[in-house]
């Protein structure tokens, strides 16, 4: 569709709704997997590299590393070195933007309602719009938006050029993410369905030629065997299977289907969406003779069960489902829409557009990264007092580690779970379990000088983190760092003797219940907590702690901090 075409307070409404998405795609860099992305960027840029081994780990260097998003963590990292995490973000939140113009353009070229298809625009995208955020699964979004132009496209006027494209989109989406094999089976999909339906008329209402049914599958093969022409080669289209095993152990709840979180809100609602969507498209497209179109209504319902499989992919369902929904809802809603279409329902939607833009302007990120998950705190510490490593640290923060440590220090574990298969795992798990074997890794094998680790006050993981916390405590490590996210033990050696005489906390810590320090300790230990208190006057995690002291040890106050 022309935009030019349309009269002024289209384009402002049209405006109004792309500005929508754009602003609830703004989001903060809450990943650690976003870091590593842009420093293996910066590596591949600086060293015309591409690593297939490990660079970055302590146990897994060497390893194989299926280097499926080489191409996505270049663009990120011109990204970044242009205009910083602000410039991917915004980079984000425009290419969702353009994700969802696409579509938009797509569902008014086949007939839906300029009005719906504007709406819908933004509502059946706010459901994931949360998803758009500096990682390479935004370009399979993109990719496949784009997928789904071509194909559509191609139905409506099969012109070759159509395939072609949809071809190098396989080979862009294999290079930035290895969730490209669902390309490869949707232009797969397509040829069949419209082979059928040119072969049964009663299996869709608008189908193309035999002949050019047939050049799908052709756009198939070929998009099967270009999608090899990667560094990852067949490694790319076994991704998913690797990473089953460390995903498995360390919980990874991205790999999890939505099935996991049904004890969340968000996911019931989202599944009675999906389904009450589902089953409307099946009478729409299906029982329903008139409309039927096998095509749409398979690639809405395929699309519809990968958030089942891993909650990873429920991202590529607003997208799968926008063109069926909104052509199909605005040949319901013709008559509705045309008897309200002059003032009242353009003028309702610009009230409801910028409500929700007023919303999100006043609620959008005021930092650029969530310094609630990604520990940015801990991180200056070891940078300012100069702690060197090896260390060992938790699977959630590996990757901001590799930005911000490496090269001078290799992490223990990140977000690459194929690099951590087998040994790599198991000799995480003995340390962090504390089980037979973890000190001669820790002082022999690996010498490690300290400790990165979660504190119980994040995410739960205080009976993880404890049995940990307290045989290194008793091994001789200090604690030297302390906040509402993360704590920091280095070894008592001459090394760190600075760190420790400046910041050691010898009579409390996370797993130290005040009421059980001694009275003769009491002072220290008091002091300490002051200490702490100055240092972060807003850690909840640290008032409380202060808090039951005073409870537990009358006579002793602290200097209050604001």
């Amino acid at each position: 569709m022309d935009i030019r075409s349309l009269p002024l307070f289209k384009k402002i409404l049209l405006a109004v709704f792309i500005g929508l998405v754009f602003l609830y795609s703004f989001n903060q860099v809450n990943n650690a997997d976003t870091f590593y992305d842009v420093k293996t960027g910066q590596y591949i840029v600086e060293n015309l590299k591409i690593p297939t081994q490990d660079i970055f780990s302590l146990p897994a260097y060497g390893a194989m590393w299926v280097p499926h998003e080489w191409l996505a963590q270049i663009i990120f990292y011109f990204i970044y070195a242009a205009g910083g995490f602000s410039g991917l973000i915004i980079f984000s939140a425009l290419l969702s933007a353009l994700t969802y113009f696409i579509l938009w353009n797509l569902s008014l070229r086949k007939g839906a309602d300029f009005y719906l298809g504007t709406l819908l625009m933004f509502l059946l995208g706010y459901l994931t719009l949360e998803l758009w955020v500096p990682r390479p699964q935004i370009f399979a979004y993109f990719s496949f938006a784009v997928l789904i132009y071509l194909l559509e496209s191609y139905r409506r006027a099969p012109k070759n050029k159509y395939l072609i494209f949809s071809v190098l989109t396989i080979w862009f989406w294999a290079n930035t993410n290895a969730s490209f094999i669902l390309g490869i089976v949707v232009i797969g999909f397509y040829f069949l369905s419209e082979i059928i339906g040119s072969r049964w008329s009663e299996w869709s209402v608008g189908r193309i030629s035999f002949g050019a049914a047939k050049n799908l599958g052709f756009a198939a093969a070929a998009s099967f065997f270009i999608s090899f022409l990667t560094p990852s080669g067949y490694h790319g289209f076994l991704y998913s299977i690797y990473v089953q095993q460390v995903a498995g152990y360390l919980n990874v709840l991205e790999w999890r289907p939505i099935t996991y979180f049904l004890y969340q809100f968000q996911a019931k609602f989202f599944i009675i969406i999906l389904f009450l969507i589902d089953a409307f498209l099946a009478w729409w497209f299906w029982i329903r003779k008139e409309s039927r179109d096998l095509t749409l209504l398979g690639l809405a319902i395929g699309i519809s069960l990968l958030p089942f499989i891993s909650i990873r992919h429920v991202g590529f369902w607003p997208i799968a489902l926008f063109i069926p929904a909104t052509v199909s809802l605005s040949l319901i809603l013709k008559n509705f829409i045309n008897r309200f279409s002059d003032k009242i329902l353009p003028a309702s939607l610009l009230v409801v557009g910028l409500i929700f833009l007023s919303n999100r302007i006043i609620w959008i990120p005021k930092t650029l990264i969530d310094k609630s998950i990604i520990p940015v705190e801990a991180a200056d510490f070891i940078k300012e007092n100069a702690i060197k490593g090896p260390l060992f640290n938790l699977y959630n923060e590996g990757g901001y580690l590799i930005f911000r440590m490496w090269p001078e220090n290799k992490v223990f574990i990140d977000g690459r779970s194929e690099v951590y298969k087998d040994r790599p795992i198991i000799e995480f798990f003995t340390v962090f379990g504390v089980h037979p074997g973890w000190e001669s890794l820790v002082d022999e094998k690996y010498d490690i000088n300290y400790f990165f680790m979660d504190s119980y006050s994040h995410a739960g993981v205080k009976k993880f983190t404890e049995p940990l916390t307290k045989a290194l405590l008793k091994k001789g490590f200090v604690l030297v760092y302390w906040d509402d996210l993360t704590i920091l033990l280095v070894r008592d050696v001459h090394q760190n003797r600075e760190v420790i005489n400046k910041y050691g906390l010898r009579h409390i810590h996370p797993f130290l219940n005040p009421a059980s320090i001694p009275e003769k300790d009491a002072k220290q230990a008091a002091a300490e907590i002051q200490s702490l208190l100055e240092r972060f006057p807003q850690s909840s995690a640290i008032r409380n702690y202060a808090i039951d002291f005073i409870s537990a040890h009358s006579g002793i106050n602290f200097v209050p901090v604001y």
